[in-house]
């Protein structure tokens, strides 16, 4: 706006119309005391009329250039993610093969070692490796795009199995972990491979 310009001048009025929506308005005005309507030329009322059209146009390829760019940056992070998701599956089937390798070895020893301390701790490792392999089994669903399967889940006994899980690592950090629950029955209706992915995988990721 300019400095000369004051609310009751005798002005002409033009819209700034984008994609036919009126987003504001050029004002062109004289001084009342000295001017009035009639001293606007045609001319120069067409002038306007092509500066508003141009402003308009120009806000227009603004837009549509914004709207190119969202559209290539959504296109390249879905590559990206199908990409990422077939990169996923390949380490976590790469990953499950080891956990079984862990598994059976684990439970060979457990049959031939009589020391109860030592076969603590193999059911300490089995238990970890059932449970690391039931994590890469949600993040080979979640990398896969699994159909989804709505079910209403307990979520007490998932967030106490990933504090379970992290119990050492509190442990290490002298961390002392008080838990309660106002109410022992909190459900939720979802997709269950996801949350339960998030909640398990995503808490030990924080670990």
């Amino acid at each position: 706006m300019t400095d000369e310009y004051v609310s009751d001048m005798v002005a002409l009025v033009l819209n700034i119309k984008v994609f036919n929506k009126t987003e504001g308005k050029i004002i062109i005005g004289y001084p009342s005391k000295k001017y009035s309507e009639k001293d606007f030329l045609n001319e120069g009322q067409t002038l306007l009329n092509n500066v508003a059209l141009a402003v308009g146009n120009l806000i227009e390829r603004k837009q549509i250039r914004d709207s190119e760019a969202n559209t290539r940056r959504q296109m390249e992070r879905t590559d990206g993610l199908h990409s990422l998701g077939k990169i996923t599956a390949g380490i976590a089937h790469e990953l499950n093969t080891l956990l079984a390798n862990i598994l059976v070895f684990a439970e060979l020893l457990t049959e031939k070692i009589t020391d109860s301390d030592v076969v603590r701790d193999l059911d300490k490792i089995m238990d970890s490796a059932i449970f690391s392999r039931e994590i890469v089994n949600k993040l080979m669903f979640f990398a896969c795009e699994m159909p989804q399967e709505m079910k209403t889940i307990k979520l007490i006994p998932v967030v106490t199995n990933v504090l379970k899980l992290l119990g050492p690592s509190l442990r290490s950090e002298k961390i002392k972990l008080n838990k309660t629950f106002d109410n022992e029955k909190i459900e939720l209706r979802t997709d269950t491979v996801p949350i339960a992915f998030c909640m398990q995988f995503g808490l030990y990721l924080l670990n």
